[in-house]
């Protein structure tokens, strides 16, 4: 049996202190996922045919506010901040066709939070693979604690998080990257300083993703120009 949080959580959480992070199998149902798929499809960015990652879209459609407050992703949370979440952003990725991948990074680098009381849940809509945009991880990176970051010249990526290719993590030597595959409705829960980044996708389709962070009640976060982060009750 493949090991799960529903199932042993005490071994599933020592894995996720282990490598920086874990894949939870069948949170979201087929129909759940569909749903969040049609209200992406809706938000105001992709009507006038804008398809960077919309940031905060529960602001614009409960159904990403029931997503964020999802049971199973919030008792999970619940273990690996240490205490009581509040959700803290959500961000729906198209992850159009052709569309470039995300740059080496912690999220951390952007919340600036306590590093255990910080977590990040992304969420696949769909099957993904390296082909599609897949996540690339380095196991065991979060143990860096919060890394120096370089800037690169990649300039503003078109239909992709203004964010994405400013800065890269510097990880030191000895870590090696490896492709995570996740299903459609798994949970790929991030520890605030595991660094990850994404691939291009190369497909014809669309990968869809819904992403929400989470910060231990209380906890001091940075806010952020763009993301405009706010605690919410969860």
């Amino acid at each position: 049996m493949k090991l799960s949080f529903r199932s042993d959580p005490e071994r599933a959480l020592a894995r996720y202190r282990e490598d920086g992070y874990f894949i939870e199998e069948s949170v979201l149902g087929p129909e759940e996922c569909d749903e969040l798929i049609n209200a992406g499809m809706e938000l105001s960015g992709v009507r006038s045919s804008d398809f960077r990652p919309a940031m905060q879209p529960h602001r614009q459609n409960p159904v990403f506010l029931k997503a964020l407050r999802n049971t199973g992703v919030v008792s999970t949370i619940t273990r690996l901040v240490g205490g009581k979440p509040v959700g803290l952003q959500t961000e729906f990725f198209y992850g159009k066709p052709g569309v470039k991948g995300f740059a080496n990074h912690q999220d951390n680098f952007f919340v600036e939070a306590h590093s255990d009381a910080f977590a990040s849940a992304w969420i696949p809509l769909t099957d993904v693979s390296p082909e599609n945009g897949g996540l690339i991880g380095y196991p065991g990176s979060h143990q860096e604690g919060r890394l120096p970051v370089r800037k690169i010249e990649a300039g503003n990526v078109a239909e992709q998080d203004p964010n994405a290719n400013n800065e890269e993590s510097m990880l030191p030597p000895g870590y090696s990257p490896i492709d995570i595959y996740a299903k459609k409705g798994s949970v790929v829960f991030l520890h605030s300083h595991f660094v990850h980044g994404s691939r291009a996708n190369r497909t014809q389709n669309y990968r869809f993703v819904l992403l929400c962070t989470y910060l231990r009640e209380g906890t001091p976060f940075r806010s952020g120009r763009y993301a405009q982060r706010e605690p919410i009750a969860v």
